[in-house]
């Protein structure tokens, strides 16, 4: 199997650019790529990878992230987690900077998906709760959680 090097990383990050079905189709060649690879290999190219997605601009990264999440929801259960435990793996040697804007980036993204993606997201990538808690994001969306008030005029 053939796989990018560190040395494509600026091939990777240039996807931001691509049209999203593009940047959906190469992403998920390349993380079925990187499912292929040995745990060592996987983190390597990851750490790379990642760092670079984290030095993009704001709204770059905000799509960038968004596609990300999606193409690892539609991709199969096996491939995803060893996919995205490799990838926390490799964003732990990040810098502290770094490490904040992807949680950061994937609060916002996350904001717009529906409870469907959010929980397959939990099924398949448990750590995502360090950034996306589902509590937080189930209760926003939720028919049945009612929330008692007081009255406006109850202050105690």
């Amino acid at each position: 199997m053939t796989s990018s090097t560190p040395s494509n990383i600026s091939e990777w990050i240039a996807l931001v650019d691509a049209t999203e079905e593009a940047r959906t189709a190469e992403m998920k060649r390349r993380y079925g790529e990187l499912a292929g690879l040995s745990e060592e290999e996987r983190v390597k190219q990851l750490t790379e990878m990642a760092r670079g997605e984290y030095e993009m601009p704001e709204e770059k990264l905000h799509a960038f992230t968004k596609t990300r999440l999606l193409v690892w929801i539609d991709m199969d259960e096996e491939q995803v987690k060893k996919v995205a435990h490799s990838y926390d793996t490799a964003v732990q040697a990040l810098p502290g900077t770094l490490a904040m804007r992807r949680v950061g980036a994937v609060q916002t993204v996350a904001r717009n998906f529906a409870v469907s993606q959010i929980d397959r997201l939990h099924a398949v990538i448990p750590s995502i709760v360090r950034e996306m808690p589902r509590v937080v994001v189930s209760s926003l969306s939720t028919d049945h959680l009612t929330v008692k008030k007081k009255a406006w005029w109850k202050f105690w």
